[in-house]
Parts: C-alpha cells; sequence; structure tokens
C-alpha cells in the first residue's frame, strides 16, 4: 500500500513538472515506452494522451522519425548512469515534417523511487538552422573572397595568437594551415621586428584607431626573409569588448628589392657621376626651371640645400663671353627639338675658370611640341688643361727633333770643320814638308842644308804637337775623357773650372760625395744636363756667382737612394712663360734626359732673386754613393 501511494505522489509531481516545461518532452521507461509527456508535446504534434501513453518510442505515430539517428541516439544514453545534475548531450538531427528538430536525451532518476526514466527534449530548431546555414553560406562566400585574393588577411587574439587566415596568409608565411593556427605572431618574426609589431598593435588598442601601413620582416619556415607591409585594426565582439586584432598584410619584398636596386643604382650613378666630373639635368622650356643633379651643384660650386637652380642663374655663373653660346644652344633645341653639343666656361665661386662640356636633347608631347630638355653637364677643365700641355708637348717635341736636327748638323759641320781646317791643314803641311826633307836629305852636301833640314824636322814636330793638342780639344769637347776616366763628380768639377776659366763668374762647389755610381748612361746625361745649365746662367742669367751642390738624396720607401744636384745663381730669375714657352729648347731637352734616366727635374726662379735647378739622380740600386 505504501508503494502505491509512493508511485502515486511520484507521477503527480512528475506531471506537474513536465507540464511546466514549454518546449515538447516525453518521459520514456526503460523499455523505451511513453509514460509521460508534455502539454505541449500534445499541441505540437496534435496528438491525443491516450494515443501516445504506453506506445513504444519507435512506433510512436507516423511522425517520420529518423529511426536509426533516434536508435543510436536511445542507445547512447542508455547503459549510462546520468544524474540528474548531467549536462544534456546534443546528438543529431531529425526531420518531422520539413521542420528540422533537435533531439536531447538524458536519464534521470526518479524523485521519489528507484526506477529511471529517459526525458527525451524535442526543440524545433528550423529558423536557428536557416540563419546557421545564411551565416554559414555568408562565410563560405567571405572566406572565398578572402582565400582569392593574393593578400595575407589575419585575426589574432589580445595575445598574438592566429585565430583566423586566408589562404594566402600561410602561403606567404610557408606554414601549413594547421601549422599556423594558435602560432604567435612572434614566432614569425626576429626580436626587433615583433618590438615593431607590438608596438603597431599597442597603438591601435590605445587609441582605437586603424595603423596605416607599417613594414616589418618576416621569417618563413624555410628561414627565408619577406619584407611585409601591414595594417591593423581592432576586433571587436557583439557587445563591443576588444577581443583581438584583424588586418591585411602585403608581401612587398619584389618592390624592397626593386627599390633597393634602385638606390644601388642611383648611388652607383652618383659615384660614377662624381668621379667623371659628370651631372644631369632637365629643363621645361615654358617655365625656364631646370632641374641639377647633385654634381651639377658641385661643379659649380653651390650647396643643393641652400641653392635653386634656375636658367637664369646660368648667366651668373657663366663666362660672360660664353652666356651667349649656352643660350642660343637652349633657345633653338626649346623651338625646334635640335640636339646640341657646346662646350662653354663657368665662374666658380672661387674665381676658377672651369670648362663645361654639355650635351642636350629634347622630348615631344603629342602635339609635336617641345615638352622637355634634357641632358648632362661635365666639368672638362682638367681635360681641357691636359689638351692645353698635350698641344704644347707636341710643339715642344717638334720643336725639339728640328733643333736636334739642326744640332746635330751644325755639329758635323763644326766637327768638319775643324777636321778640314785644323787637322787637314795641318796634314797637308806636314805631308808637304816631310817630302820636301825627302827630297834634301838627298841632295844635302853642305852643313847649312843639314841644319835648315834640322830645323824642318823640328817645325813639323811642332806641328804635330798642335794637331794633336787640336784632336784632344775636339775629343774633350765631344766627350770629356774625365767622364769615362774619373767618374760623374770629377767631371763636374772639372766642368764647372772650365766654365769659371771662361767666363771668370765665381763659383762656390760643396759636395759630400767623392765618387757616386750610376749607369754610364745617366752619368753622360747629367753631365749634358749641367753643361746646359751653365750655358744659360751664362747667356741669359747676368749672375754674378754660381753655388754647386751635390749631396746624398733622402730613401725612399722601399729603400732607393739618389744623387741631388742643385745649381743656384743670383741672376735676375727666370720665369714661368720662359719655362712653358716653346722656344726654351735647352729647358726642353733636359726634361726629355731626365726623362730617360728616370730622374726629377725641378727648375724655378723668383724676379731678382736668382734661378734655382734641382735635379734628383738615382743611383744603381743597392749601391751607396
Amino acid at each position: 500500500m505504501a508503494e502505491k501511494k509512493t508511485k502515486t505522489r511520484s507521477r503527480e509531481f512528475s506531471d506537474s513538472v513536465i507540464d511546466t516545461i514549454r518546449e515538447p518532452l516525453i518521459a520514456l521507461d526503460q523499455n523505451l515506452r511513453v509514460v509521460n509527456a508534455s502539454r505541449s508535446f500534445y499541441e505540437f504534434f496534435k496528438v491525443k494522451p491516450e494515443e501516445t501513453m504506453g506506445q513504444l518510442i519507435y512506433d510512436l505515430g507516423n511522425r517520420q522519425w529518423d529511426i536509426p539517428k533516434l536508435r543510436e541516439l536511445l542507445e547512447t544514453i542508455l547503459p549510462q548512469k546520468v544524474s540528474f545534475d548531467n549536462y544534456e548531450v546534443e546528438h543529431e538531427f531529425a526531420t518531422i515534417g520539413k521542420r528540422t528538430m533537435l533531439l536531447n536525451a538524458r536519464q534521470i532518476e526518479r524523485v521519489l523511487g528507484k526506477d529511471k526514466i529517459i526525458l527525451l527534449a524535442i526543440e524545433d530548431i528550423t529558423e536557428r538552422k536557416q540563419v546557421e546555414e545564411s551565416i554559414r553560406q555568408s562565410e563560405e562566400k567571405y572566406r572565398t573572397i578572402l582565400d582569392n585574393i593574393e593578400d595575407g588577411y589575419y585575426e589574432v587574439d589580445l595575445k598574438g595568437n592566429f585565430t583566423f587566415f586566408n589562404d594566402s596568409m600561410y602561403r606567404i608565411l610557408g606554414y601549413s594551415k594547421d601549422e599556423l593556427m594558435g602560432m604567435n605572431n612572434r614566432q614569425i618574426t626576429d626580436k626587433e621586428n615583433a618590438k615593431i609589431v607590438f608596438q603597431a598593435f599597442n597603438k591601435v588598442y590605445n587609441t582605437g584607431e586603424p595603423t596605416k601601413e607599417f613594414d616589418w620582416q618576416v621569417i618563413r619556415k624555410d628561414g627565408t626573409k619577406r619584407y611585409i607591409e601591414q595594417s591593423a585594426s581592432l576586433k571587436k565582439d557583439s557587445s563591443g569588448k576588444i577581443t583581438g586584432f584583424r588586418g591585411i598584410i602585403y608581401d612587398i619584398t619584389e618592390r624592397k628589392r626593386a627599390e633597393e636596386a634602385l638606390r644601388e643604382s642611383e648611388q652607383r650613378l652618383k659615384e660614377a657621376q662624381k668621379v667623371a666630373h659628370i651631372g644631369h639635368w632637365e629643363l621645361d622650356p615654358k617655365i625656364g626651371k631646370p632641374t641639377w643633379s647633385e654634381e651639377i651643384f658641385h661643379i659649380f660650386g653651390l650647396d643643393p640645400k641652400k641653392n635653386e637652380p634656375s636658367f637664369v642663374d646660368h648667366e651668373t655663373h657663366l663666362y660672360p663671353d660664353d652666356w651667349p653660346i649656352l643660350k642660343m644652344a637652349v633657345t633653338k633645341a626649346s623651338t625646334d627639338g635640335t640636339h646640341f653639343d657646346i662646350q662653354f666656361r663657368i665662374v666658380h665661386p672661387s674665381g676658377e675658370i672651369k670648362w663645361m662640356h654639355s650635351l642636350g636633347t629634347a622630348t615631344m608631347d603629342t602635339n609635336g611640341a617641345v615638352s622637355k630638355l634634357f641632358g648632362t653637364a661635365q666639368d672638362i677643365t682638367e681635360r681641357k688643361r691636359v689638351e692645353a700641355e698635350l698641344r704644347t708637348s707636341h710643339l715642344q717635341l717638334r720643336a725639339l727633333a728640328g733643333r736636334i736636327q739642326q744640332i746635330r748638323e751644325e755639329e758635323r759641320a763644326r766637327i768638319a770643320r775643324e777636321i778640314h781646317d785644323e787637322m787637314g791643314g795641318g796634314l797637308t803641311g806636314l805631308k808637304l814638308d816631310l817630302a820636301w826633307l825627302l827630297r834634301k836629305m838627298d841632295d844635302a852636301d853642305k852643313r847649312e842644308e843639314y841644319v835648315a833640314l834640322i830645323d824642318k824636322i823640328h817645325a813639323s814636330n811642332a806641328l804635330i804637337d798642335q794637331m794633336i793638342s787640336t784632336v784632344r780639344r775636339i775629343s774633350t769637347d765631344l766627350r770629356p775623357s774625365v767622364l769615362d776616366d774619373l767618374g760623374l763628380i770629377a767631371a763636374l768639377d772639372w766642368q764647372l773650372s772650365e766654365f769659371m776659366h771662361h767666363t771668370e763668374i765665381p763659383n762656390e762647389y760643396t759636395t759630400t760625395c767623392e765618387y757616386v755610381n750610376v749607369e754610364k748612361d745617366t752619368a753622360v746625361a747629367v753631365f749634358r744636363i749641367f753643361q746646359e745649365a751653365l750655358t744659360n746662367v751664362a747667356r741669359h742669367s747676368g749672375a754674378t756667382k754660381v753655388a754647386v751642390v751635390i749631396r746624398e738624396g733622402e730613401r725612399s720607401l722601399f729603400g732607393d737612394e739618389s744623387l741631388v744636384l742643385e745649381i743656384r745663381d743670383n741672376g735676375r730669375g727666370i720665369t714661368d712663360e720662359e719655362i712653358l714657352s716653346p722656344e726654351s729648347l735647352g729647358l726642353l731637352g733636359m726634361k726629355e734626359r731626365v726623362l730617360a734616366f728616370g730622374g726629377k727635374l725641378s727648375i724655378y726662379g723668383e724676379p731678382g732673386g736668382g734661378t734655382a735647378l734641382i735635379l734628383k739622380i738615382p743611383l744603381k740600386q743597392g749601391e751607396s754613393s
């Protein structure tokens, strides 16, 4: 009797509980037969209690149950001991009519009994499924769009962990989707670049404003680096709470490489222009405003930070006589688009006159009118100087060649004349005397005639002595024997004595060397230079004193030794014009001799202060004076 009361009170309790539930709910016993149902269940399925109670759930009317799914659901929950506090477990959907239903099942103990029942809740989620499908389709479309763009799209949480990204994102980074999901953005870069990203995200978080593009480097999975340009904005949930960041990344590696190559190319061009003293310019003929490269500013001696170039400025900086040349060329090119190739001079702020070489050409617009002039300007001052020196050198060489030939012929004529007049006459007289002696010797019967013959022989001997002296003098003039016999120092000393004997100009001779070991050709060249220098003193200087010093030169870094010959006078002083004049053939001959043996010659003078000649002579390597 007590047991019956317990069941009754249990049934009353369960009825009251089930009736309060708004969703369709059905209670099953352990045999899966209906023991109770909610009012909403009867209303929803339009059935009566007597048609439902005691029925096996699988046989409960023609309700289009998804029997396999329902059986799987119930057979899953039957073996379990699930308490009232356990959370519901969602299983597969079943279709009833055209509605989508969600079946939730759980097993609970009766409050006042020992047996258990199964509660099967049926929830109509058709509209929710429709909304979810719409969202799914929208997300799929959104994902398709994101996956088809070349730029990477990402979403990260507040810690920087990736929560969402498109296909381009993992292709750029070189990781698979599974590897990238959940990775932190600090894992794909180095410490310095991670700092850049953190600062950008921190600014977005604090200001709420999206970032403009900022650059940093990522490290791909294979270890290679890529340059990234990135934007970022806040990500919020439906309540407005900040949950992370989203943004776009652009792979700008190729652009960076191109920019770097362009910078290197511009730097090489800049350096090349600097070395070649050549710059480039552009000119808009309509406004007359040119654009100069940095090297043109440098050539003009102007500061690009302080000076704005204008075509009119050329008139200020150009050599007055050359301004019309440039103006005419630019005007003509601006009018008919002709090319020009001109040379002109500019006045450097230092006062130096520089030569410029400018090439210009024109570009035309669609109407055939000149739209722009552009070209180059090169500093050719050094080239002009070299060309002038080369022309002077050519003139000097031609003059020297002519003078050498002239001297050679004069020397030949002098030697021939000396031999003819001196030796030829003497030898002819000697021959006649000797022939006369031969005749007389045979006829000499008297003593007086014999004495006369003896006197004639003595006269012939005297003539022979005179001829020997003449031969020695000619030989000495051509090449002093002292140079070959006693060396360069003795030859220079002898020549200086001869100079004083003939000119009566006092001299002061100082040397620290008794003997120097130089090449034979070098010794001859030095001796001839010494002769020419003394000849110039006698002919042109008006000096009253000559000082000659022969000393050892300083050793070079490579241990080479040299001899220094200095010749100074107190005359009027040679001028620069005389030194460079093509007429100064003696000086040119000295320079040519010095170049032949690898020496160094310096000649300079001061008005009224005399002239100095300093000759540096290389000694035989490894041998000192």
